[in-house]
């Protein structure tokens, strides 16, 4: 389990940055800190919105407002309404509202998770690469900033895309019934929708 404060020093070790940072809420006073408390929220936000992740959901039954359905502070993206269609998310009234063409029950969602504890090793992984992605035209400069950020994304990339696999693992597939008039058609046949 890793703490806020060891994904920002993995970020600057990858980055080939010898210091390392105590704190970044509030930052301790280092230019490193200074940039892992400007950069944290956003590269963790960045991937957590990226997938379902399992230890990220939430379900709610949403208030309902006059502009459409209230949605939870912590709510980065909404996962499932109960349909497909028929529903986008917009800012009314100084608040962020699930509209929808038909009554909601429930939603799941995916929530910003601030206690870094609870990010699974691959996670944790793949925020490093990624906030050393986004820290690296700060701490490096120039064109060396540049390449190093561009070769950090690519890292990040290739982790969250492990990270997702391994995340899609945790869930039992539902099972599902193939009608035997589809079954005859060839074994194996994708079927889509199910």
């Amino acid at each position: 389990m890793a703490s806020e404060v060891e994904i920002c020093n993995l970020a600057l070790a990858r980055l080939g940055d010898a210091a390392t940072v105590v704190s970044i809420d509030p930052p301790e006073g280092s230019a490193q800190a200074e940039h892992c408390a400007m950069f944290y929220p956003m590269a963790r936000d960045t991937l957590l919105a990226q997938h379902p992740w399992g230890f990220a959901q939430r379900r709610v039954r949403p208030a309902r407002l006059a502009a459409g359905y209230l949605l939870p502070d912590d709510c980065l993206c909404v996962n499932d309404t109960g349909r497909a269609e028929g529903w986008h998310v917009e800012n009314a009234d100084g608040h962020v509202v699930l509209v929808a063409d038909f009554e909601i029950q429930e939603i799941r969602y995916t929530a910003r998770i601030k206690d870094a504890t609870r990010f699974p090793p691959l996670f944790v992984s793949a925020l490093g690469w990624q906030l050393a992605s986004m820290m690296a035209g700060a701490v490096l400069k120039a064109e060396a900033g540049i390449q190093m950020g561009a070769v950090c994304a690519q890292q990040a990339a290739q982790v969250l895309a492990q990270a997702k696999n391994a995340d899609g693992e945790q869930y039992a597939e539902r099972p599902r019934h193939v009608a035997p008039w589809i079954r005859a058609r060839g074994q194996g046949w994708p079927i889509s929708g199910c």
